[in-house]
């Protein structure tokens, strides 16, 4: 059985298939790991196993043939702006989403049979930005909505519709990877010069906040559910309005929640800016 993103089983699920006599072949990146709930820890364990073959990339096999595009990202996110300079992959970080707008256009322009896309976003800051005056942006929240952004992105006709406007992708491209990817990072996270924070007033990412919680122990009364298109579903803004009010009261809860949910948050967009084959560019709005 061969097993992707594998980091993102909840702890036992890969032991007890192995106890059941299944050969696994497991493709996992710790950097990639977006929710708290996960089996890092069995991973490790397996690792440890006398019939555990280990297959590790020693070098970086990215379509442009970059070797530290990967290691700058990372960089970026710790916070750091020495870059290990690049002749094989375009990244530019830019100081105004109005910057970042207007050079993906020009790569739009000048690359008409590359595919493009914005991402990003995925913070309560986004109608704000997106719907202030003289945006060249748009965001279509919702599944629907979200099923036909890759299509969109596909058609590469993207400055000959929507008035021009260019759509912002609120998810992890699942399957899909473009020549050239913009990130905006909102309101969710704070750019420092120690690296990137969770900033909890901007947070939308409720399944991430929620695993933290569930990891930590918190009581399961702060999870209210309701009824949704038939399903009983975990209702949003008063769970996190629970946990929230739970955490504040206590400072070494809060901060422990904190750095789980950064470290999360960081693998988060790690996987957005890792979305391009030939360049990324990126812009923070909260510094």
């Amino acid at each position: 059985i061969c097993m992707d993103e594998a980091q993102h089983n909840e702890e036992g699920i890969i032991t007890q298939m192995i106890d059941r006599g299944a050969h696994l072949l497991l493709c996992y990146d710790n950097g990639q790991t977006i929710n708290a709930n996960n089996s890092l820890k069995e991973l490790q364990e397996l690792e440890k196993r006398p019939d555990f073959i280990s297959i590790n990339l020693k070098n970086s096999v990215r379509f442009s043939g970059s070797q530290v595009f990967e290691t700058n990202a990372k960089k970026l996110l710790d916070g750091k702006l020495n870059f290990e300079k690049d002749d094989k992959f375009d990244f530019k970080v830019f100081n105004t989403i109005d910057e970042l707008v207007d050079h993906t256009k020009k790569i739009i322009r000048e690359n008409p049979n590359n595919t493009v896309a914005i991402t990003g976003l995925l913070s309560k800051d986004a109608k704000e930005i997106t719907e202030r005056s003289n945006s060249q942006l748009f965001i279509n929240w919702g599944y629907l909505g979200e099923t036909k952004w890759m299509p969109y992105i596909e058609g590469k006709n993207y400055l000959n519709q929507y008035d021009g406007k260019l759509w912002v992708g609120t998810w992890w491209l699942p399957g899909l990877d473009v020549d050239y990817i913009s990130v905006i990072v909102g309101g969710d996270a704070k750019f420092t010069d120690s690296g990137l924070k969770v900033d909890l007033n901007g947070v939308m990412q409720y399944k991430m906040m929620y695993s933290i919680a569930e990891k930590m122990g918190f009581p399961q009364d702060l999870f209210v559910m309701k009824n949704s298109f038939g399903k009983v579903v975990i209702d949003n803004k008063k769970t996190s309005a629970n946990i929230f009010a739970y955490i504040n009261q206590n400072p070494k809860i809060k901060d422990l929640f904190c750095s789980n949910f950064t470290e999360l948050i960081k693998n988060n967009y790690y996987i957005l800016l890792t979305r391009g084959r030939k360049g990324c560019f990126v812009c923070f709005n909260n510094k």
